[in-house]
């Protein structure tokens, strides 16, 4: 399949840490959980007093880069070392499936950067929705709190469109 178009941004931080070593094995997507653009997202992301960020933020097939893939972002507690993450901005837990269907471009590209991620790292495109296996793959934040045990967070919420993700993620995977 072709890559779908966006544009990306690069603004890269100093919210990071080094992996220590550890093996990639997991993308992670998350919900803002308020107002924002891919860019205004970073911004914040940007000041490491905040204490959070991803990898990637994504909004109106916008793609902005805040935090380089060989290291760290501060978004999955302990999971951080060996996770990728990439956060839809002006995203909410809350939506209704209508409402992810209608950001579809970017869970498309979001797909798009999962698969290219999992090759460039070597870990498996597999898809982890609910009900959670423990295991390498794509998921999501609700993974790490409820099959790996780290954190509380639920996000992206019981209406997001796992069988459109995954037939995303199939339609790039090798």
């Amino acid at each position: 399949m072709d890559k779908p178009n966006y544009t990306e941004i690069e603004r890269m931080g100093n919210s990071a840490s080094g992996r220590g070593g550890t093996r990639v094995t997991n993308f992670v997507i998350h919900t803002q959980e308020g107002n924002g653009t891919a860019e205004s997202l970073a911004d914040y992301l940007n000041n490491p007093d905040n204490g959070v960020s991803y990898h990637y933020t994504l909004a109106g097939a916008v793609v902005v880069d805040v935090v380089d893939t060989d290291l760290a972002s501060w978004s999955v507690l302990d999971a951080n070392p060996y996770t990728i993450n990439l956060c839809f901005a002006g995203s909410r837990s809350a939506w209704s499936r209508d409402e992810w269907l209608n950001i579809r471009d970017d869970i498309r590209i979001a797909a798009w950067i999962a698969v290219q991620d999992a090759g460039k790292y070597g870990f498996a495109t597999d898809v982890i929705a609910p009900p959670y296996e423990r295991r390498e793959g794509i998921t999501d934040h609700k993974y790490v709190t409820e099959c790996l045990g780290i954190g509380t967070h639920v996000d992206v919420g019981p209406n997001f469109p796992w069988d459109v993700f995954g037939a995303d993620v199939a339609d790039f995977a090798p």
